[in-house]
């Protein structure tokens, strides 16, 4: 069993810039067996962690461990649907963004790689909800459900990025309050921090249950409708809120397969519990045998307090 001390998880981050090789990742095209995109080659679900009454700021601290080519549609998400308060988020890195550039200019465009942060259900929402930074790409739309969605061209590479959101201001629209989030990429190898953009949320306090969710996704685009598989590691770190290192006690991983709920994938991911989180292996071939992990299972993790 690994153990995961709270105090020592930005030290851990740290360690991890060691992780990432700069070489670039191996490119295969995988069998689709029949199954659609987008394929959720992994999702983890993080349990345990304590519920927090009054979210200033949240995010994860993850590493990549080689640079990915814009050539492939690569999603990695370390808040990859939680709430606040009723309302779900989600977001991380792409190696190909997409979206609209402002939200009265509605055509799409392909600049490359880049972050993304949206929010969906609620109240019914629309580009109002969302602020782009100068450069970025928003969209508003009906596909995932009713959700709005703020991205920012960014030509990542390897290394150890968090993304956060912080709580900015709260206004009043028809009598109610409504709070805006800003999302942050912060590039730990390179010492840059980048807003990505805002989204408007409903309410004033919000609360936030103490579970998340990390995946490791194949998507498709127009650009690029088929896209090869990258061989990548990522290491996903708990959640951190306010500040304060979240501490989950296990972490359940879901591989959907062909006919299984959600996004399911041919057999390509694989998680394990590692210094400072847990790192998901993506294949580019699919595994067979004793390579090939159960569709479920659990890891457990334990922190300590020296």
């Amino acid at each position: 069993m690994i153990r995961i001390n709270p105090a020592t998880i930005y030290l851990f981050s740290v360690c991890l810039l060691s992780v990432a090789t700069g070489e670039e990742a191996e490119i295969k095209q995988v069998a689709s067996d029949g199954v659609r995109l987008p394929w959720h080659t992994t999702d983890l679900y993080w349990e345990g962690a304590s519920s927090v009454p009054d979210v200033k700021t949240i995010g994860v601290t993850f590493t990549v461990d080689r640079d990915v080519p814009d050539s492939v549609n690569l999603y990695i998400a370390p808040m990859g649907g939680q709430y606040l308060n009723k309302i779900m988020f989600y977001g991380g890195i792409q190696s190909n963004v997409n979206g609209w550039p402002s939200p009265t200019e509605r055509r799409r465009v392909h600049p490359g790689p880049g972050a993304i942060f949206s929010r969906w259900g609620g109240a019914p929402v629309s580009i109002d909800a969302a602020k782009p930074v100068a450069g970025g790409l928003c969209e508003s739309a009906g596909y995932e459900g009713e959700f709005v969605s703020v991205r920012k061209p960014i030509r990542w590479k390897s290394g150890t990025y968090t993304w956060e959101l912080r709580r900015e201001d709260t206004v009043r629209l028809k009598g109610q309050p409504y709070t805006w989030f800003a999302c942050f990429l912060k590039d730990h190898k390179r010492d840059r921090e980048h807003r990505v953009g805002a989204l408007r949320f409903e309410g004033d306090v919000f609360s936030f249950n103490g579970r998340s969710t990390s995946f490791v996704e194949i998507y498709a685009t127009s650009r690029i409708p088929r896209s090869g598989v990258p061989k990548v590691k990522v290491t996903f770190q708990p959640s951190s809120v306010n500040g304060k290192a979240s501490t989950p006690d296990s972490v359940s991983v879901y591989h959907p397969r062909k006919g299984d709920r959600g996004s399911p994938s041919p057999i390509i991911g694989r998680a394990q519990v590692t210094n400072g989180g847990v790192e998901v292996e993506l294949h580019n071939e699919v595994l067979q045998g004793d390579a090939a992990p159960p569709s479920r299972y659990r890891l457990e993790l334990a922190s300590e307090s020296n």
